[in-house]
């Protein structure tokens, strides 16, 4: 289950295929596979309660960040080495349900999570986690993505959908656009268009 695949490099340089699974009765999986040859390596994370891969990217450094329910720990892939890190907790203990993991410009992390809909940091040079907080009073899921201007986005699920800004300067996170209510079947979606720029669509209508 949580079945992502990812185009990337191997250690000589040469097209290589990244799945990163999920399973009920053990922790999940990384399987690199050769798309030439079909040949295949795994490894299985160690960290208990590591089932299931519910957010991951492939960072533009090549390697792979993945968030991981219900352990709530963010783990790191390196095709190269075909070695998967426990980087740690993301923000213990409520945010046990990683929703999102985006990238900056900067090549910061930024992860949303289930629980508190908290706002998650990690900054791979330095290896340290900041934790921003709650994101929302009310609801508890946060899908963050960095935007252009250097703030990040949260889309806000579910009783309420919404999206919330954060200013990773000020500390400030506030409200922005509609915010759609769910007993009349509505729904709010924040995207990313070709250029960067993020978008939220609603029964309100689109706005950037």
């Amino acid at each position: 289950n949580w079945v992502r695949i990812f185009p990337t490099l191997d250690a000589d340089g040469k097209d290589s295929l990244v799945a990163v699974m999920g399973q009920q009765a053990d922790n999940f999986m990384v399987v690199k596979i050769d798309p030439t040859t079909g040949t295949t390596s795994q490894v299985t994370a160690t960290v208990p309660e590591s089932n299931y891969p519910t957010a991951a990217l492939l960072s533009r450094s090549g390697l792979i960040y993945i968030g991981v329910a219900h352990s709530g720990h963010l783990f790191r892939y390196d095709p190269k080495s075909e070695a998967l890190d426990d980087l740690g907790a993301i923000n213990p203990p409520e945010d046990i349900f990683p929703c999102r993991i985006d990238e900056d410009a900067n090549g910061v992390l930024w992860i949303g999570c289930y629980g508190t809909a908290g706002l998650t940091s990690y900054n791979p040079i330095t290896q340290v986690f900041i934790r921003h907080g709650r994101i929302d009073e009310i609801d508890m899921y946060c899908y963050p993505l960095a935007a252009p201007d250097g703030t990040v986005a949260c889309d806000i699920k579910v009783t309420r959908p919404h999206v919330v800004v954060f200013d990773p300067e000020t500390g400030v996170h506030k409200p922005v656009g509609p915010v759609v209510s769910k007993e009349d079947g509505g729904s709010a979606s924040l995207i990313r268009a070709a250029d960067g720029t993020l978008y939220i669509k609603s029964p309100q209508g689109d706005f950037r």
